[in-house]
């Protein structure tokens, strides 16, 4: 699941869905998500690595442990 250099550029502020919002808020500790975690949750829930990015950035979650830059 590799990653888009472009989406890592995009500052929109898309509206995302309330449940969505939820989860990741739920699944990150200290508001922080590891990279693997983070792309785990997005598969789960069904959406991008771009937009799971674009969610953390809104919520002010950090991801750490980066392996593939996409955040």
């Amino acid at each position: 699941m590799g990653c888009n250099s472009e989406n890592k550029q995009r500052t929109s502020q898309r509206e995302f869905a309330p449940e969505l919002l939820a989860a990741v808020k739920e699944r990150a500790k200290d508001d922080r998500l590891s990279c693997t975690a983070a792309r785990a949750l997005a598969a789960e829930l069904h959406i991008s690595v771009a937009e799971m990015g674009e969610i953390a950035n809104q919520l002010g979650i950090k991801i750490k442990k980066c392996e593939l830059g996409c955040f």
